[in-house]
This record gives C-alpha cells, structure tokens and sequence, in this order.
C-alpha cells in the first residue's frame, strides 16, 4: 500500500474524473483512501502564495486540508 497524500492531475478532465469518481470508487470497495486531487495550478498557486479559497479547494470532493496543512507548514519553515 502507497501513503499517496495527493494525486496532482495537469489535464483538466483527468482532474474532473478522478474528483469526480474516487468516492465511487469507495463505496464500490467498501474503502475509504481520502486522497484529495488537486489540479496542478492549484498547487502552483499555492507556492506562488494564493490562498487555498482562490483557487477553489473548497470544491474538491475530498478534503484537501491535510495536505494544505503540510504544504503551509513546510513553507513557514522556510
């Protein structure tokens, strides 16, 4: 088993489907992964300092919290 903390997609309907499907994909397997799925300019924006509300990660379908938590922290150690 892989720890995957993202899945970061740079074509815009892979994005949509794996968004859009991996809580199928859950249910079809009684299992739970909760790997949020972010675009490539969301991650992008973030290290160019936009706030997570700009680029619309209160949309994903998983929780991005966790990895915007690392993501922040990593960056504040810097």
């Amino acid at each position: 088993m892989v720890d995957a903390q993202a899945l970061i997609t740079i074509c815009p309907f892979c994005h949509i489907m794996y968004d859009t499907n991996e809580l199928r994909i859950e249910k079809m397997f009684n299992e739970t992964y909760g790997i949020p799925i972010l675009h490539y300019p969301q991650l992008l924006g973030l290290a160019m300092g936009l706030t997570p509300e700009e680029l619309a990660f209160n949309e994903l379908r998983v929780n991005a919290s966790k990895i915007l938590k690392q993501v922040t922290e990593g960056v504040n150690k810097q």
